[in-house]
């Protein structure tokens, strides 16, 4: 063990205290409800047998462990209360040293935030991106007119040859997947079977 210990050593430490002390004061309520107990037999008895200055000791006796009793709940309460109290107080100095953190850097980054320069950094942004458009636009027109000039060039093709094609390419698709039915159908049916 050495001389000295870390903030985290000391914290432990402390909390250990705390919670022997709060178990010391159960222990000693405990105790104390014992004897009140035993005074309660002792005063009956004492009664019983007509013993007036045993009684008159064990109501003394009775008193004295309720007043102890309720003294040591007032110290206990007091005492965990305080504890609390400590816990609030650390939990609040952990609070403004976050916030004095938290201010510092949120001046630093507003410092360092350039409006007029972003800004112009966007305008020119658009810019560019309107130009693009506006090429974008030239460049779909022409592509349009060259399909257009490779399709009449295909105009020697009857419109019902193309769709003749188009209906053999349907069936044959259509076969295609009543295939993949089928085949799919006789799996499962052989994965049951297994």
């Amino acid at each position: 063990m050495g001389f000295f210990k870390s903030k985290q050593e000391k914290e432990m430490e402390q909390r250990m205290i705390i919670k022997k002390t709060i178990n010391q004061f159960n222990k000693h309520i405990r105790e104390l409800e014992d004897q009140k107990g035993k005074y309660l037999e002792a005063a009956k008895r004492a009664k019983q047998e007509g013993l007036d200055a045993q009684y008159n000791l064990a109501l003394s006796g009775l008193k004295m462990a309720m007043m102890q009793q309720k003294k040591a709940k007032e110290m206990q309460l007091n005492f965990e209360l305080a504890s609390q109290m400590k816990d609030l107080t650390k939990v609040t100095s952990l609070f403004l040293d976050g916030m004095s953190m938290l201010s510092v850097e949120m001046s630093k980054t507003t410092k360092d935030m350039n409006f007029v320069k972003v800004q112009k950094e966007f305008e020119s942004a658009i810019t560019g991106v309107e130009m693009a458009s506006a090429q974008l636009e030239i460049l779909m027109d022409t592509t349009n007119d060259s399909y257009s000039s490779v399709a009449n060039q295909g105009a020697s093709i009857d419109d019902k040859e193309v769709e003749k094609y188009l209906a053999a390419q349907e069936d044959e698709e259509d076969a295609q997947f009543d295939m993949d039915i089928e085949k799919s159908l006789a799996d499962l049916k052989q994965s049951i079977k297994e």
